[in-house]
């Protein structure tokens, strides 16, 4: 086994690419996936994760939501690892964008980081700090 590089990882000791902390096990419940399935056109939702538990869902249903450890963001994130203005998941008329602001520690997608605005998809994987996110849109049924 080899000795990491020290410039695999973030500032915080995350992985800057390769098999993100996302990847493991997590099986929604039947009152989740009952929930995913009435969302409204042009919503999404955002479940946010620890292990095999829930703790929290966040609904999207404005053209920008911003996610951050400021007070005025929509997504309040608490911990010191989250930039105060942090990253932006952006509505479209034809999906959905998640846009990283120039955050100290990165936004990463299904463990990749990204560096400006990418698409993202139901089912899809964010981490943000120690946050662990799945994405999911009118469109997963």
């Amino acid at each position: 086994m080899s000795i990491p590089d020290i410039n695999d990882y973030t500032s915080i000791g995350i992985p800057k690419s390769g098999i993100s902390q996302t990847d493991e096990l997590f099986v929604l419940s039947a009152e989740e996936l009952e929930i995913i399935s009435k969302l409204e056109p042009n919503t999404a939702l955002l479940i946010e994760h620890k292990d095999e538990h829930i703790n929290a869902r966040y609904l999207l249903n404005t053209n920008i939501t911003l996610i951050g450890r400021n007070e005025s963001a929509d997504i309040l994130l608490d911990d010191n690892t989250i930039s105060r203005k942090h990253a932006e998941i952006i509505r479209l008329s034809d999906g959905w964008e998640i846009k990283d602001l120039a955050s100290l520690n990165g936004t990463y997608l299904n463990g990749e980081r990204i560096e400006n605005i990418v698409r993202i998809n139901s089912g899809d994987k964010i981490m943000i700090g120690k946050f662990h996110l799945i994405f999911f849109t009118d469109k997963h049924k």
